[in-house]
């Protein structure tokens, strides 16, 4: 399989499965997620957001040109029709357009799509925290 093939793959995942591989691949490496926990927190947010804009929840996966218009203004980065046409050229990796949350993690922390396709599943030396975080973050979502 091809590193454009492994990365069409990854976007397959729901959103909470694409987060955790994002951090997984760039804990130690990149935006090293391991030693910058306020990064790692804005990998949840933006997750978070695709939930809740997604009509599918969190069963969906990647967001159309109008609702990744929609998740960018959410953070601030409103553009116009023609700078978001821009923008999703950038964005969108494998050119379906639809944006997945790696495609916009990417984007955000100006990393290579290829490094993220090429990461093994499990990275970093702190999976304890990271199911701790996991755990907290499910236990959050069930007490709304």
């Amino acid at each position: 399989m091809g590193d454009l093939d492994a990365f069409r793959a990854l976007g397959k995942g729901t959103y909470k499965e694409q987060a955790t591989w994002f951090l997984n691949a760039f804990w130690a490496q990149g935006p090293t997620f391991g030693a910058n926990k306020k990064d790692a927190e804005v990998v949840w947010e933006w997750m978070q957001a695709c939930i809740e804009i997604d009509p599918k929840g969190d069963a969906g996966n990647e967001l159309d040109e109008v609702l990744a218009h929609r998740l960018l203004e959410k953070f601030g980065q409103t553009l116009t029709v023609k700078e978001m046409r821009a923008v999703m050229r950038d964005i969108d990796v494998d050119f379906n357009r639809f944006v997945c949350l790696h495609e916009f993690l990417l984007y955000r922390f100006k990393e290579d799509w290829k490094t993220l396709a090429g990461a093994v599943a499990e990275q970093g030396d702190d999976s304890g925290e990271l199911d701790a975080a996991s755990q907290l973050l499910e236990d959050a979502q069930a007490a709304l």
